[in-house]
């Protein structure tokens, strides 16, 4: 009789493991386990194919009994950790994770999982030094490389991140995570032209990547030489590729009672902490339910303070970051939503391929972006008569909407007191923009130093997403318009509280162009600093010119950079009358059309009945 060998078994076992035979694989694990219950490397084993069937708690239960029996060995650890994650057990599986890694510095396996779990729950630093472990140990490992560069994006260390998605992207040319990122990293520096040249390489690569193409559409709106022609056919693209991805899903007829109660539903990933929230939050907060039934879904996993504070304005509320496109626009067509409204057009989070398949027999989109969603599914777009000039229908594909005024802004739920005119004490005109670094061009640098020529010993205050992040960019740029790199201070992104404390060092702030501010406009106007913009040919480059239209502030609009600068110079030179438009400026955004949300929500509402209306009028 031929001894039973438990080691040769095993060997066949795991061979039949590699080859997917999974059967045959757990009948010998078994057959061994009976002879020689404590063989840890076939627990281990069997533990993984149960895994692999679904059966997680059994196979926690198995590899744990390995661990037991054979504690040194880091492979039954890492499997281990990865099994207590699928069980939800977190803690557990960074204990494995790190003793794995205590047992054996070099192994690459649980170093990655941690990592992957340390990004996964925002703690980037340390994600950063496990992923730079990996790299010295494999150097040439694009996608640990492609993971690293996006962790050092998520703690803004922009120029490591460029350096290491160029290095992956050498390695393997053409991924598009890695794009993205390299994208991304030149688009948080300030160079958008850039970003979008990569972002269209990498869209035009893969095109049914749908957030490829979004981020192109975006950054396009920041290149002062787009027409809106150009800007619109790139939409138009955008559409087509979305259309071909799906077929529209059929709907039942819906009651066409013109006059019942309408059911409305918002789509957006940022019900929370999120300049489109404060937009946002005065409808919910406004909204009609005897006339309106209204239903949120939220497309996001981060939740905060502002979410809560939204669920109980709405009627029904589903979380559905988790669902796939097919999921989302079934769950929607299953609510018999008679209008679904768009929140996030092509900015990130994006979800116009559920708005492609028409999962509600209206549509339309509204504030988070500043343009055409180029979708033939998208019904109607929500302005003003400011905003969108009274021939830009033709460069969209929804029908616009025009309201008395297209927003309603949230005040500051964050007590900052506004402060005293900065240049009373210091006798020096302080000029600043809080906006993204990547709305300035360099036509707006040679403006702005312009008027800095003009008002003598000016100085300015300018955003940048990190210090040492790409401000040495502008500091040349003004310096090439003759402007002493002294008189630019640069200030990173911050809190909520510390960014509206900054507008008490700028007496008079500065809009970009062709891409405008809108939050930013608000906040400044609601802390007391006067803006000044150049009112554009398209949305995105009049959203500020909406909002000193309807404050209203109409001296402070110049139609032309020649007025752009005087207007600029004259408040500069009027340090009283400066002082006294600050004392007096939250007043007026309190009390004015913009903060009005009762009235703009009815005004809203009233264009939602509209919209049923005439589509009951259609069938």
């Amino acid at each position: 009789m031929t001894a039973f060998d438990s080691r040769q078994k095993l060997a066949i076992a795991m061979d039949l493991h590699r080859e997917g035979k999974l059967r045959e694989a757990v009948t010998l694990y078994r057959e061994i386990l009976t002879r020689d219950p404590n063989n840890a490397a076939a627990l281990n084993a069997m533990g993984m194919a149960a895994a692999q069937n679904g059966q997680i708690d059994h196979a926690a239960t198995m590899i744990a009994r390995a661990v037991e029996l054979s504690p040194g060995d880091a492979a039954f650890l890492n499997n281990l950790g990865a099994i207590r994650m699928h069980q939800g057990r977190a803690e557990d599986a960074e204990a494995c994770w790190l003793r794995a890694i205590e047992l054996v510095p070099d192994y690459l396996a649980p170093v990655n999982s941690l990592a992957q779990h340390m990004f996964d729950t925002r703690r980037y630093d340390e994600a950063i030094e496990l992923w730079q472990h990996v790299i010295k140990l494999a150097p040439n490992h694009a996608p640990t490389l492609r993971k690293l560069g996006n962790a050092l994006r998520q703690v803004r260390r922009y120029k490591e991140a460029h350096a290491v998605a160029s290095r992956a992207e050498e390695l393997a040319p053409g991924d598009p995570e890695n794009l993205n990122n390299l994208a991304d990293s030149l688009y948080e520096q300030g160079q958008p032209i850039e970003a979008a040249q990569i972002w269209r390489q990498a869209a035009d690569a893969n095109p049914t990547a749908l957030v490829l193409r979004n981020n192109l559409l975006l950054m396009l709106h920041y290149d002062p030489n787009q027409s809106n022609e150009q800007l619109f056919q790139e939409h138009l693209r955008f559409g087509s590729i979305a259309r071909s991805l799906g077929p529209r899903i059929p709907l039942p007829a819906p009651d066409c009672d013109p006059d019942r109660r309408i059911r409305i539903g918002y789509l957006s990933p940022n019900f929370n902490s999120h300049a489109v929230a404060k937009f946002v939050e005065p409808i919910l907060r406004e909204h009609n339910h005897s006339q309106f039934e209204i239903t949120c879904y939220h497309d996001s996993p981060r939740t905060d303070a502002v979410t809560a504070r939204f669920k109980p304005f709405a009627d029904r509320w589903h979380d559905v970051a988790n669902l796939s496109t097919d999921a989302m626009t079934q769950l929607i067509a299953g609510n018999s939503e008679d209008i679904l409204v768009d929140l996030t057009g092509h900015i990130s989070g994006s979800r116009l391929a559920v708005f492609a398949r028409k999962p509600a027999p209206i549509q339309a989109t509204y504030i988070g972006y500043q343009n055409t969603t180029g979708l033939e599914a998208m019904d109607y777009r929500i302005t003003d008569a400011v905003a969108d000039l009274p021939d830009a229908g033709r460069f969209y594909t929804e029908r616009l909407v025009r309201l008395p005024c297209f927003f309603c802004y949230q005040i500051s739920e964050t007590a900052v007191d506004i402060g005293p005119l900065p240049a009373q004490s210091s006798g020096i005109v302080t000029f600043g923009s809080l906006n993204m670094p990547a709305k300035l061009n360099e036509r707006v640098i040679a403006l702005w130093s312009r008027l800095m020529h003009e008002v003598k010993n000016s100085r300015m205050i300018l955003l940048i997403g990190a210090l040492g992040e790409g401000d040495e960019r502008f500091v040349k740029m003004f310096a090439e318009y003759g402007i002493d790199p002294t008189r630019v201070t640069f200030v990173p992104r911050a809190g909520r509280i510390e960014y509206l404390n900054r507008y008490n060092q700028i007496d008079i702030a500065l809009d970009p162009f062709p891409f405008s501010g809108h939050t930013t406009t608000c906040d400044a106007l609601w802390m007391g600093v006067p803006v000044v913009t150049l009112a554009g040919d398209r949305y995105a480059a009049r959203m500020s010119t909406s909002v000193l239209t309807h404050l209203p502030a109409l001296e402070w609009i110049a139609e032309n950079p020649d007025q752009y600068v005087k207007i600029a110079a004259r408040l500069a030179a009027d340090l009283n009358g400066l002082a006294e438009i600050r004392g007096g400026l939250r007043n007026r955004v309190e009390t004015s059309t913009i903060t009005n949300s009762a009235t703009f929500t009815r005004n809203l509402e009233a264009s939602y009945r509209k919209m049923w209306v005439d589509y009951c009028k259609s069938r």
